[in-house]
């Protein structure tokens, strides 16, 4: 990604008041699309720091629901526990999707 051309970086005020797009996913198990967020630095970090044990479990429920959102990006408020029971192919889908628009391509990273 290059840089912005006019000359202005954001202040910390503009980078506080970003609003982040949420991005819609197909959810053909669910019925429909579902929009998403990208996770925040705190949910992040706290997905990175949990353990093995932790990570083999239901990580997949709490990333869609850290990340589910309606289309203003409000957060749904969805829990792990609401979550853990729904379709595992869909969770799969929607995990997936919420790393795709929270870490950064690999191949990007590569090209700078």
């Amino acid at each position: 990604m290059q840089p912005s051309t006019n000359g202005t970086a954001l202040s910390l005020q503009q980078i506080l008041a970003a609003q982040d797009q949420p991005v819609a996913v197909d959810v053909p198990q669910w019925g429909g699309p579902v929009y998403i967020r990208p996770l925040t630095g705190a949910q992040w970090a706290e997905m990175e720091q949990m353990n093995k044990a932790e990570m083999q479990g239901d990580w997949r429920s709490q990333l869609v629901a850290w990340a589910l959102c309606d289309s203003d990006g409000k957060p749904m408020g969805a829990t792990v526990e609401q979550l853990s029971g729904c379709n595992a192919m869909a969770l799969d889908l929607v995990a997936t999707e919420v790393l795709k628009i929270t870490t950064p391509d690999q191949q990007e990273l590569e090209k700078n």
